[in-house]
């Protein structure tokens, strides 16, 4: 028998979204961020209200005031009432229902996640709610992880082993269930409303799985999928219609006025102030931002009340609203700066256990890093730094360090790094600058071993440590890749071996460790490097073919040998160089490979996985110019075509 008449209850998920668990949500819970100009939560109640609903209940959590006042403004709207549900502590969703459970009658009742855009129709679900049915859950066949299984509308699993693949969905975070869920989910405590839905399957109910064609998902829980959230949405009239009718919202394609340009898909909140001069472009600016003569925004997301004058890509928040969290007043303080006019840009994280962030005060800016405890290295960076800079290495000066809050500042030299500038350099230009990159790296390795005394290193280079980089490329990327079998494994590890062993027996000399594209940044056209806190004594070859055979920047063969020609030229130890630069180039690049392979399973860093491809052709490449290595050079090779 199918339920007739349309749910007149919703439950609103907000408490684990109102929690600090992704940048943005330092400055406003995911709730109430603003979709042009709207929060979010109320784009939900809007197309809930338009299916009939009119009794809300919306669960709370920590620092639930942003989400408590716009509730207010919208309680007693359209007939619409509000109830509210504090959770002192998180109980999940199916506590989260259990502990409402006065509120539900007899009748089915929608449960919506509050961190999503969605734009669709109720008959699908109402169609799909039959007497075996428990819950009608809304999937999507393209966008997110796709983990849920389901067939004939019907869902079979929700952890596939097959992320991805064919049969395999993403949940919208939308479902209708009928109070008979209750049954399945405890009296007390935090439960998951999934483990409700496998007791429920078990119990020979049916949880049914269905996708909506023409209708509209998507997860703002990122501040790239809030951007591209945005770029969507701007042309559909039931986000933007519902944003006008509360006066908050702006769309702008190609416009310029007073001498500002907007460009591509803005957003622009309440009270901003810009000047002329200024570009946006594709981004979203919040309430009472000031942009100055100077900014240019390209996919950027400017907090409340926070004012850029300066080129920007990415989150920027006032530091005010990330009070207490990581020493970061403390910080500010020692700067000598007042948190109120401090904003923070948030940097891609690099593949550690360090964060970066630019901090700003109108015109001054610094680079603040902090870091974990996973690698004791972090800690040696400010001494590293102000050594290097006594040798005359380019390097950042710091400007603080504060070893036992795990915090360094240093110099801010920007964002342009030799890795983003190479693409779009003439080849005399581009070759001009590994020049002078190479003029760097010899100056470091002429540093005098009396000099390097008095500082700290990593282990250096050893048989044990090129070892543990062959270990990295087995586990991470081939035994994940091609599953070989175990004596295969040793035949390709014994050749990895063979290509150690003139490292191992070369000269040392002061290496950086990671001498690549991405940690070379570019101030005013010059060289200054970065990353050098697991410098250590190795083979010269190793940070030769770690900045030119670099996946980051594939150099023409022609200019790779010509800058090859160049540094043994310079060098004191050519033939040294000479003889080991190729087997160098094989065991960074295998390194390499692991380091990406062990990146692009978190979701954080998956983007090191389109490294991979341009890695394996230079090992490819590499490998040529050797004798011998066959199982390396076969691997390689179905590596490349799988």
């Amino acid at each position: 028998m199918k339920h007739s008449g349309p749910p007149r209850k919703a439950f609103l998920l907000a408490a684990g979204f109102g929690t600090r668990i992704s940048p943005l949500s330092f400055d406003l819970p995911k709730p109430v961020m603003p979709l042009w100009g709207k929060p979010a939560i109320g784009h939900i109640i809007d197309m809930l209200a338009e299916w009939g609903v009119r009794d809300f209940m919306v669960n709370l959590h920590h620092e639930p005031s942003p989400i408590l006042s716009y509730l207010k403004q919208r309680a007693g709207t359209e007939g619409i009432r509000i109830n509210l549900s504090f959770e002192p502590t998180i109980l999940e969703t199916g506590g989260a229902l259990r502990r409402a459970e006065w509120f539900f009658d007899d009748s089915p009742f929608w449960l919506v996640n509050t961190d999503i855009a969605a734009s669709a129709t109720p008959v699908p679900f109402l169609r799909h709610l039959e007497s075996d049915t428990v819950a009608v859950l809304w999937m999507h066949g393209e966008k997110g992880p796709r983990t849920v299984e389901m067939s004939d509308d019907t869902i079979r699993n929700f952890a596939s082993s097959r992320p991805g693949k064919p049969g395999t969905f993403t949940f919208c975070g939308l479902h209708l269930l009928k109070p008979d869920i209750l049954n399945y989910i405890p009296e007390k405590g935090p439960s998951s409303i999934i483990s409700a839905y496998r007791l429920a399957m078990k119990d020979g109910k049916r949880v049914a799985g269905i996708t909506i064609p023409g209708a509209y998902w998507s997860d703002m829980g990122t501040p790239d999928s809030y951007l591209r959230t945005h770029a969507e949405t701007w042309s559909r009239k039931e986000f933007l219609d519902k944003a006008r009718r509360v006066g908050n919202g702006r769309r702008l394609r190609k416009l310029k006025t007073n001498g500002l340009t907007f460009d591509g898909v803005v957003a622009v909140g309440k009270g901003v102030t810009a000047a002329a001069g200024a570009r946006i472009r594709d981004s979203v600016v919040w309430d009472g931002a000031d942009i100055g003569p100077r900014a240019k925004l390209n996919q950027a997301i400017v907090g409340r009340g926070v004012h850029v004058n300066r080129p920007l890509t990415g989150t920027v928040l006032n530091a005010a609203v990330l009070e207490g969290e990581d020493n970061l007043g403390y910080v500010i303080s020692q700067l000598g700066w007042a948190q109120k006019d401090t904003s923070l840009q948030l940097l891609s994280a690099r593949g550690s256990d360090r964060g970066f962030a630019r901090l700003a005060k109108r015109n001054s800016t610094a680079i603040l890093i902090r870091y974990g405890t996973e690698r004791p290295e972090n800690k040696r960076y400010a001494g590293h730094s102000r050594f290097l800079r006594d040798e005359r290495i380019p390097v950042p000066d710091v400007i603080l360090d504060l070893p036992g809050r795990r915090t360094t500042v240093v110099e801010d030299v920007g964002d342009v790094s030799l890795e983003n500038r190479a693409g779009g350099l003439s080849k005399k230009n581009l070759k001009r600058h590994y020049e002078a990159v190479l003029e760097v790296l010899l100056r470091m390795q002429a540093i005098d071993d009396s000099a390097l005394s008095g500082i700290r290193l990593e282990r250096p280079f050893s048989r044990s440590l090129y070892e543990w980089e062959h270990d990295l490329f087995a586990e991470h990327l081939l035994r994940k890749r091609l599953r070989p079998g175990t004596a295969r494994v040793r035949s390709i590890m014994e050749n990895l071996r063979t290509v150690s062993r003139p490292l191992v027996d070369s000269p040392k000399v002061l290496v950086h460790r990671d001498m690549q594209s991405s940690n070379i940044l570019l101030r005013r056209g010059r060289p200054v490097l970065i990353d050098f806190q697991g410098m250590r004594m190795g083979s010269p070859a190793y940070d030769l073919a770690s900045l030119l055979c670099d996946p980051y920047v594939m150099l023409p063969e022609s200019m790779l040998s010509d800058l090859l020609e160049f540094y043994i030229n310079h060098s004191r130890m050519a033939t040294v160089v000479r003889d080991t630069f190729w087997p160098a180039a094989v065991q960074r690049l295998a390194q390499a490979l692991g380091a990406f392979g062990r990146l692009s399973s978190s979701p954080g860093t998956r983007r090191f996985e389109r490294y991979i491809p341009p890695a394996l052709e230079r090992m490819r490449l590499a490998l040529s110019h050797m004798d011998g290595m066959p199982h390396l050079k076969e691997v390689v090779e179905e590596l490349r075509q799988s």
